[in-house]
């Protein structure tokens, strides 16, 4: 059995980023998932001999844009707290008064 090839600077760059972005992932696990997931995830095909250059950039491109989707997915997060923290109310009291105008016309016919 041969030891493991090291990591390369584009798999550790990139693992490095999904650490640093994964403090703010919305899971009820949080960060101990987001390591959990990336480290399984960039050392499955480790030992491959087909892991060559152009192979390992293929992998770090979907690397890549699984980080902007994680990006995505915190954003999303975010924007919905701040919509329930500071529109919520409003909403309530304009449906409010929606269902209020709803049944007025309703009546009237």
């Amino acid at each position: 059995m041969s030891a493991p090839r090291a990591i390369p600077p584009l798999v550790r760059d990139l693992y490095k980023r999904a650490l640093l972005i994964g403090r703010d992932y919305p899971h009820a696990d949080g960060m101990p998932y987001v390591r959990r997931v990336w480290k399984a995830a960039l050392t499955r095909d480790r030992d491959e001999p087909a892991f060559a250059d152009a192979a390992l950039r293929k992998k770090v491109a979907k690397g890549r844009f699984m980080l902007r989707e994680m990006v995505g997915v915190i954003q999303l997060k975010k924007y919905r707290a701040m919509k329930r923290r500071y529109y919520d109310d409003r909403d309530e009291e304009l449906q409010g008064k929606m269902r209020e105008l709803h049944r007025r016309g309703e009546e009237g016919r």
